[in-house]
């Protein structure tokens, strides 16, 4: 960066100062000193004062986004006018999205269609693509699918795989125009073959969930693959998935460990489940209950409900992690909550388990009942289960000398003194509407102490 300043001024022999300017502008960019970033911005902005279009648009982008000094969308603005007023129909294409998501400007979607007419003129496809969604919205102008077809159909002549992707889409859902599966798969085609990953991976789905054509592993896992390869986390996964089918020719544990693994990295939370059981078979990997666990817990931790319940099961068991009731609860409470059905019956069995537990003469309560009923209070926020738990712990704390089960039990949860627990779960019934366990307390000579 030093060497090249002064020739980014004067030139060097043959070669111009412009290009001397472009490498150091580059190198600029690349760099993570905030010097230098600033130094690319002051030299763009030279640059596009002097009519260089790309130099303009490139400045257009670190003033919208705040490289190389602060974040000025008025800035960017005044700059795309600038090359507008050259004769620019990329700053035009681009100026546009400021005027129609009103970013430095007021929203204005008379001038956004203007600068994207003047655009698509000039055979910006990408502005055509524009035209047709303010069409489709009604952004500006009266909803018209028609015309944001013919739009579209504009630039998909043009190669843009984006609007053949949407006309895909359209005839897909027939919501706006007339559905035809048919036309829109051979829309979604033409965008994957035009190098849409999108395109390659919903045409890659539709053949191997054989939706409205004969299924065909061979074709979707091609499409797939295609998509995989540059990248796109969902084609990752769905390409595991096949080299994990057992009636495939592409059945491949290893391979499908190598695909899952790189969409989990990404953050597909079903990968990650998938990769937990395949630990847990010790397919395609060494078995090992402890990655197995790790993963269903960071499946879980992603919001995927089925994992909840596989993490809970891991928690609870102590597989390959130290036992834990308590964060067990927690997940399958969660998984509960996110609609699990398992879940919701794990729940329900809990609650019968401990009904079943309780003494037939309701005054003694054993480890047994409390541990479950512990467990019960932190899946539902029921007024009668909060009660339960108030009442179990108030007949815990009658019992001297208090069993070695219960004190365990205590002593794993963190409960200090049954007597002061019962009372403050009494209080939390009483404020949720279910007295009955404060007024025994209060009727206690054993509790008028602490009640004082």
């Amino acid at each position: 960066i030093q060497w090249l300043e002064p020739f980014a001024v004067t030139g060097f022999g043959e070669l111009p100062r412009e290009y001397a300017q472009r490498l150091l502008i580059g190198l600029c960019l690349r760099s993570e000193d905030a010097s230098h970033l600033k130094r690319a911005r002051e030299l763009l902005e030279s640059a596009s004062k002097a009519g260089d279009e790309d130099a303009s648009l490139m400045l257009a982008s670190l003033l919208e986004n705040g490289i190389g000094g602060p974040v000025d969308l008025a800035g960017a603005v005044h700059v795309l006018k600038r090359a507008v007023a050259d004769g620019s129909e990329a700053a035009a294409y681009t100026l546009g999205f400021a005027y129609a998501n009103g970013q430095g400007i007021d929203v204005d979607y008379t001038e956004a269609r203007r600068l994207w007419l003047y655009a698509a003129e000039q055979g910006n496809a990408a502005a055509m693509v524009a035209i047709a969604q303010l069409y489709r919205q009604g952004d500006g102008v009266d909803i018209d699918p028609l015309k944001g077809v013919d739009w579209l159909e504009r630039a998909s002549e043009l190669g843009d795989p984006n609007a053949m992707l949407i006309l895909g889409s359209m005839y897909a859902k027939g919501t706006e125009i007339p559905e035809d599966q048919e036309v829109a798969r051979q829309w979604i085609t033409r965008a994957a073959k035009a190098g849409s990953i999108d395109g390659m991976r919903q045409i890659g789905l539709i053949y191997l969930t054989g939706d409205g054509v004969d299924r065909d592993l061979k074709t979707a896992h091609r499409w797939l693959k295609y998509a995989a390869d540059q990248g796109d986390p969902h084609a990752l996964f769905l390409v595991g998935q096949i080299h994990l089918d057992q009636s495939s020719a592409f059945f491949d544990p290893s391979n499908a460990h190598a695909y899952l693994l790189e969409a989990a990295e990404i953050g597909v939370p079903e990968a990650m489940e998938l990769i937990g059981k395949m630990y847990g078979r010790g397919e395609g990997v060494a078995q090992d209950d402890e990655q197995a666990t790790a993963w269903f817990i960071r499946a879980a931790d992603s919001g995927l409900a089925s994992s909840m319940t596989l993490a809970y099961r891991s928690l609870a068991a102590g597989l390959g992690i130290e036992k834990d009731e308590q964060r067990a609860m927690s997940y399958l409470r969660a998984a509960e909550r996110a609609g699990d059905e398992w879940a919701k019956e794990e729940v329900q069995r809990l609650i019968d388990t401990y009904l079943s537990l309780m003494s037939p003469d309701g005054n003694r309560v054993g480890a047994a009942d409390l541990q479950s009923t512990y467990q019960i209070t932190r899946l539902s926020d029921k007024p009668k289960f909060v009660a339960l738990h108030a009442s179990t712990l108030y007949k815990a704390a009658e019992l001297e000398p208090t069993p070695a089960g219960i004190q365990r039990f205590m002593l794993r949860v963190g409960i200090e003194d049954l007597q002061l627990t019962a009372l403050e779960w009494a209080r939390r019934a009483a404020a949720v509407g279910e007295p009955s366990v404060l007024d025994q307390i209060k009727a206690d000579p054993a509790y008028r102490e602490l009640l004082d």
